[in-house]
């Protein structure tokens, strides 16, 4: 036996690598209901959770598929996973980063602990599809990915605003996904609140240059060192702000509801009334929801709850419905991709058909909300247009 045949191969393989990737682009396609393109993530739940958490999902997705230990560590590593073809790619650097994560598992494998990635330290978190929260967060970053950060589109004050404000729902979002399982829906809808106040933003934004502008001055001035406090006969206004160069002012003084009202649609401003009374009753010392949290004439107030059911389902439902406001809001910038476009059709579409069936019971206190609500739905994207399978 020669040399060549004892020797090791260096070269990443991963066994049924084409039946792994074919498996992963059906999961795909039940979310999305389109085929992947160039840009997007196989892994549409990827965007829902940080590097690490990620990476973890990656190993328990390998070690399903049953990838060999070796393979897995050099992953876990470098974050490669790649095939031959894949490798021969790759820069010199990132091969020489793969050959230094191969030969670290060999010295364990020889020290006996080469079986050191196990499922069951895998299997707490899951990637089901069924919450819409997920497919969210897959088409806001995938926006940001594609329309922004993508290099195709020049970034002017307008798109560099309304894709801070769509960075912010998208962390936003996330965050309520993430605290499902562990917070009530009253503490939720506090971000609930904070999500609804960035849509207000945008929807000012999109009318405008000038808003953008407006919206960039007036809450990064500050801290851009561009503006500053106006000072007037020794007192201090911090309502206004003058620009240092310049002496402009601007006032720090419109409303979400000055944010609101340039909404093209007035079931925008409609549902404003109702609905940010109600969510700011969340946050600030009302008494609208005394009643709930006093037990009875002696035993005085509860400090926890348990989630109540029914509102669990309507924090998901109100955060999916200002999802798919923002998302429609986004579509009158120039230069949306054709993906884009179809996704967020997509999820306007199935958002509207749920809000649109829903019911509450008799006597809730949402019965005022509801109405508005359903007709802010009715004028989401009520149809899906065929998606181009073109490059």
């Amino acid at each position: 036996m020669n040399r060549s045949t004892k020797r090791r191969s260096r070269t990443p393989d991963i066994p049924n690598l084409s039946e792994l990737t074919e498996q992963v682009e059906q999961s795909f396609f039940e979310v999305m209901r389109r085929p992947p393109r160039d840009g997007d993530r196989l892994f549409y739940w990827s965007y829902c959770y940080s590097d690490a958490e990620f990476r973890a999902l990656m190993i328990a997705t390998m070690l399903r598929a049953n990838t060999p230990q070796r393979l897995i560590h050099i992953f876990d590593k470098t974050g490669f996973m790649v095939s031959k073809e894949g490798y021969k790619r790759l820069t010199k650097d990132e091969k020489e980063e793969i050959k230094r994560a191969g030969l670290e598992y060999d010295a364990l494998d020889q020290q006996g602990q080469e079986n050191v990635y196990k499922l069951s330290d895998y299997e707490e978190m899951g990637t089901e599809k069924d919450d819409p929260l997920r497919n969210a967060l897959y088409i806001f970053g995938n926006f940001i990915e594609r329309n922004v950060n993508s290099g195709r589109h020049t970034v002017d004050v307008q798109r560099f605003v309304c894709a801070y404000l769509l960075v912010r729902t998208y962390r936003i979002v996330r965050a309520i996904f993430r605290s499902q399982k562990y917070t009530t829906s009253e503490e939720a809808l506090v971000l609930v609140r904070s999500l609804y106040e960035i849509y207000c933003k945008l929807v000012y934004a999109t009318r405008s240059k000038r808003n953008a502008k407006y919206l960039l001055d007036s809450d990064f001035g500050l801290s851009s060192g561009v503006y500053e406090v106006l000072v007037k006969d020794g007192k201090t206004k911090r309502h206004i702000l003058v620009n240092r160069r310049s002496g402009k002012q601007i006032p720090r003084t419109r409303s979400f509801y000055e944010y609101i009202s340039t909404s093209r649609f007035s079931e925008d401003r409609e549902l404003f009334e109702v609905l940010y009374e109600y969510l700011s009753s969340f946050v600030h010392s009302g008494s609208r929801h005394i009643a709930s949290t006093w037990i009875d004439n002696s035993t005085g107030f509860s400090l926890t709850h348990d989630n109540d059911e029914n509102l669990k389902v309507f924090v998901l439902m109100l955060t999916c419905l200002i999802s798919s406001m923002t998302m429609q809001g986004i579509l009158s910038l120039r230069n949306i991709s054709e993906v884009s476009r179809w996704d967020i059709s997509l999820f306007c579409f199935a958002t509207r058909h749920i809000v649109m069936e829903s019911a509450v019971p008799h006597g809730s206190e949402l019965e005022d909300l509801f109405p508005k609500m359903k007709a802010r739905a009715a004028v989401l994207p009520a149809k899906v247009k065929r998606f181009i399978t073109r490059p």
